[in-house]
């Protein structure tokens, strides 16, 4: 009996040993579920957390984006009509720079030019000097002697003095207009609507005549130089210059008529000469070929800058 009570109760301590195994899988498969879904709840939630996130920075990102892009086209846009701005602000400049008269570079043919001209020569004339002169003394305190490349130099620099000198030479003589003077032929030509040119010289068998300025209309040219000795080229005194035609006056203007009808070399239709040696004639010459040439074809604006350009090339 004690042997059978033994074993029931081995096999109730048993039974109980597997039912408490039993409850604790199932305790522990219970934790096991509540913490997978807990875990599975927090996953889920980190997920959409992270969702959240990426949404988050995502649309900030887009949006710092858009500001960017929003700010570059303000900025194109600002940039451009500046651009505008400047290129309207820089060209109402340079068109008040062009009606205040800014320096502008003197043509042959332009008024100036005569003066260019002369400073121009002395200038390197002088220049041509200087080096001849350098080079020669060189020489001869560094070698005692003239038999050195320095007197090459020297011998070959004199050849562009001595053009340079004859140049200036040639042209010391000319008078061109007074500032005064040309402001009021600029004025009456410019009312007239004729072809001007300034500082024109032509060279005969002699010497190099002057001709301070050309008045071109059609297939006439008149001519303005300087008088002769005790006269006045001003308008007031062109009364008295106009009545003074002896035959010394006769003979002068002939001389520089005859230089100047080189343009009409190899030509057929021939160029009509008029000298005059004061303003007050040279208008009214202007004044007569104004209203002889009113209306200008395109084939007279052929023709005067053909003359022009032939005067241009005729002197220096």
């Amino acid at each position: 009996m004690s042997s059978n009570g033994s074993i029931n109760s081995n096999k109730s301590i048993r039974n109980n040993s597997i039912s408490n195994i039993i409850k604790n899988s199932q305790i522990y498969n219970d934790n096991n579920t509540e913490n997978i879904e807990f875990n599975n709840d927090n996953n889920t939630e980190n997920i959409d957390d992270n969702n959240n996130t990426e949404n988050i920075e995502l649309s900030t990102d887009n949006n710092t984006g858009n500001i960017k892009r929003n700010k570059d086209n303000n900025n194109m846009n600002t940039g451009s009509s500046s651009d505008d701005n400047s290129g309207h602000s820089g060209s109402t400049d340079g068109d008040n720079n062009s009606k205040s008269g800014g320096k502008k570079k003197i043509e042959k043919g332009d008024y100036g030019y005569a003066r260019k001209y002369k400073n121009k020569r002395i200038i390197i004339t002088l220049l041509c000097f200087v080096c001849i002169m350098a080079d020669i003394l060189i020489g001869l305190i560094a070698f005692q002697s003239r038999k050195t490349l320095f007197t090459v130099v020297a011998c070959v620099m004199s050849l562009p003095f001595a053009k340079n000198l004859i140049g200036y030479l040639m042209v010391v003589g000319f008078k061109p207009l007074s500032k005064s003077d040309y402001e009021k032929v600029k004025t009456f030509a410019d009312e007239k609507k004729i072809t001007m040119c300034y500082d024109i010289s032509a060279s005969d068998s002699q010497k190099m005549l002057f001709y301070p300025c050309v008045a071109i209309a059609g297939n006439n040219v008149t001519a303005l130089i300087n008088p002769m000795k005790g006269e006045s080229i001003s308008e007031e005194s062109g009364s008295k210059n106009a009545a003074r035609k002896d035959g010394a006056h006769l003979e002068f203007y002939k001389k520089y008529e005859k230089c100047l009808s080189q343009i009409n070399d190899n030509e057929k239709n021939k160029v009509q000469i008029n000298i005059v040696s004061n303003i007050g004639e040279f208008k009214n010459a202007m004044k007569r070929l104004s209203s002889e040439n009113h209306e200008k074809s395109d084939a007279k604006k052929k023709d005067e800058k053909k003359i022009k350009n032939k005067l241009l090339v005729i002197g220096v």
